[in-house]
């Protein structure tokens, strides 16, 4: 027989019971989503999708279309502050590349 002491004691500090259904009840029916994941998923790249130069110079088989077969949607990111050193200077959009 043990003895009584401190250090046989025990604290039980959060006690948590489900049913067969688990924590957040039974399931819903599942039901297929309408949207592709092609068309879910998007990527973005940086300065000429990584290659170095501007996007206007790329081939066809470069840039957005590497990565056209896993995803339906493709931005080539750029930083603002790249272009603008301050907010309140409008940049020549009329000067850009299109």
């Amino acid at each position: 027989v043990l003895q009584e002491k401190a250090s046989f004691k025990v604290f039980v500090w959060e006690l948590s019971a489900w049913d067969t259904n688990g924590k957040n009840g039974k399931l819903g029916t599942v039901q297929p989503n309408p949207v592709s994941f092609h068309n879910l998923v998007g990527v973005n790249g940086i300065f000429g999708w990584g290659t170095g130069s501007f996007s206007s110079t790329l081939t066809p088989q470069q840039g957005p279309a590497v990565f056209s077969s896993a995803c339906g949607h493709a931005r080539n990111y750029q930083n603002w502050n790249w272009d603008v050193s301050d907010p309140t200077v409008i940049p020549a959009f009329d000067q850009m590349v299109a």
